[in-house]
Formats: structure tokens, C-alpha cells, sequence
């Protein structure tokens, strides 16, 4: 049976002395260092919200995915802010106080990767859907345990502040962004392109490259009762029937041929002309003179 809706509290706020401690040790995190507790903190509330509501609704635990993916780069600002909202959309339909609670702290935990202020949201609604489910006792040993659960998580990424490698551009300070554009200089310097990018030069020069490799195929003309292919395949096959004999001599090969037969005639009429003038001159008809005598 549903339970019914009441009003969503929020039982813990910044003069609680335990909340005051953790926002100090927030206060200590860099930005990428106090996503990444938050997120830490919050996987928590995820199956909260999910046993105390039923599994009724994932926008919850899609949204956490999404804040990773937003921190990451892969995906922006406006398509994270979508999946935010219905993760608050999802806490105002739940029937369990516990998961009201526990949905609205994840869904600060994703805007702390927008602004490390949202942090003390997730601290605050966290703990009011700890002390909810121990039916509203903000003292009980539970909140203790979960407070130094917290300290304990943003301690560690407040001693070491996560590597900018695999984090979105403006998740990086200006030193980190310069760094990261003078070794994206070097890379391309050595040559070292990845032309398996998806970035749209690449693509165009990788498809350029295969497009110059690739053998020009000759133009075949459509014939009235033949396809491309058809035409190709017998153009081919006459080729290949074809003995070199039977093969047309082109205009060029014609012009040489026949000049090539006119030299030759040329010569051997010189060389019969020569022949003439050396024979004897008792080949050579008489004359009257001779026959009178």
C-alpha cells in the first residue's frame, strides 16, 4: 500500500556543529576534488532512494550517470541540467519521506560539478534521509557513523586533489588548462595525429588519403538495354577475347605505320635509281650510229 505523501523537511542545516565540520573539511577540497566526494557520498543515497521508493522511477540513478559523464566532458551543461531536474521531478512524487530525501541529495551531488556550493545540499539531505529512516532521530548513532563516513571520504581527496587527465576543460584551473594546450602542441610536432578521431578534419583527411589510393574506375556509358555492371562485365570479357591481332590500331599507330611505309618506298625507288646508273653500257639500247656500222 502507498504510503502518504507528507511534508519533505530537511532536518540538518549549516548551524548543526556536525555540518558546520564538514563543510571545513569541503573547504579544504579543490573543485574537482570536491565533485568527486560529493559523488563518492551520494552513491549512497542512490540505493536509498531506490529501497525506499520500490525501484518506481531510474531518473534518479540516471542522473548520477550523468553527472560523471558531465564532469567528464562527454556530455553538456543543458543535457545534465534535464536529467537534474527530473531527479528532483522524481523526489516531489515520492511516497516515502526517505526517498524524497535521498533523491534530492543525489541530485545536488551531479550540480556540484557545475559549483562545489551544492556539496553542503548533499551533506544536508543526506543525512535527514539517514535520520528518516531511523524514524526522524537526528542523534541516533546511524547519523554518527554517516558523518564520519563523509569526513573520512573528503579527507582523502582533500590531501590529493584528483589528476586533470580524463576531466573536462572547465574543470581544470588556468595553469592545468595551459599545461594541457602546450602538451597537445608537442603532441602534434611529433606527429603524433590519431586520424581514428572523431574530430571533422580528420575524418575529411582520412577520407581524402583513401579516396586518392583507391584506382580510377573508367567511365562506362549506359547502354539502352544493358546496366553499368552489365556494360562493365562485357567490355571486359571482349577484352579478354580479343587476340592482339584483332585488336584496332589507334589513329596515332596509323599515321606512324603509313609514314613509316612511305620512307621505305622512298628508299628502295632511291636504290633502284642507283642500280640503273652503275649497270654496263652494252645494256644500254643502241644507237643509229651503231647500227650503221
Amino acid at each position: 500500500m502507498k504510503e502518504k505523501k507528507t511534508k519533505k523537511k530537511i532536518l540538518f542545516s549549516a548551524s548543526d556543529p556536525r555540518v558546520a565540520k564538514i563543510a571545513e573539511a569541503f573547504a579544504k577540497c579543490g573543485r574537482r576534488g570536491a565533485a568527486a566526494a560529493a559523488y563518492a557520498i551520494a552513491g549512497k543515497y542512490v540505493k536509498l532512494y531506490e529501497l525506499a521508493e520500490e525501484k518506481r522511477s531510474d531518473k534518479v540513478r540516471v542522473a548520477y550517470g550523468a553527472g560523471a559523464l558531465w564532469a567528464k566532458g562527454t556530455i553538456r551543461m543543458p543535457e545534465a541540467r534535464v536529467k537534474i531536474l527530473a531527479a528532483h521531478s522524481a523526489a516531489r512524487a515520492a511516497y516515502s519521506p526517505v526517498a524524497c530525501a535521498a533523491a534530492r541529495a543525489v541530485a545536488q551531488a551531479v550540480s556540484t560539478v557545475h559549483t562545489s556550493k551544492h556539496a553542503m545540499g548533499v551533506v544536508c539531505y543526506g543525512l535527514t534521509a539517514i535520520a528518516l529512516a531511523k524514524g526522524g532521530d537526528v542523534d541516533c548513532a546511524e547519523i554518527d557513523r554517516e558523518v564520519e563516513r563523509m569526513l573520512a571520504i573528503i579527507d582523502g581527496y582533500a590531501e590529493s586533489e584528483p589528476s586533470p587527465d580524463g576531466w573536462a576543460a572547465f574543470m581544470l584551473t588556468k595553469e592545468e588548462k595551459l599545461a594541457r594546450k602546450q602538451k597537445a602542441k608537442e603532441s602534434v610536432g611529433k606527429g603524433d595525429l590519431d586520424f581514428s578521431s572523431s574530430d571533422e578534419i580528420y575524418t575529411t583527411l582520412e577520407s581524402d588519403a583513401k579516396k586518392h589510393a583507391e584506382p580510377r574506375k573508367k567511365k562506362v556509358k549506359k547502354g539502352d538495354d544493358a546496366s553499368d555492371g552489365e556494360a562493365v562485365g562485357q567490355t571486359n570479357d571482349a577484352a579478354q577475347r580479343q587476340s592482339p591481332q584483332d585488336v584496332p590500331k589507334s589513329k596515332d599507330k596509323n599515321a606512324e605505320e603509313q609514314k613509316s611505309d612511305e620512307r621505305t618506298n622512298s628508299e628502295e625507288a632511291k636504290s633502284e635509281t642507283h642500280d640503273a646508273a652503275q649497270q654496263p653500257a652494252t645494256d644500254a639500247p643502241k644507237g643509229k650510229g651503231s647500227a650503221e656500222k
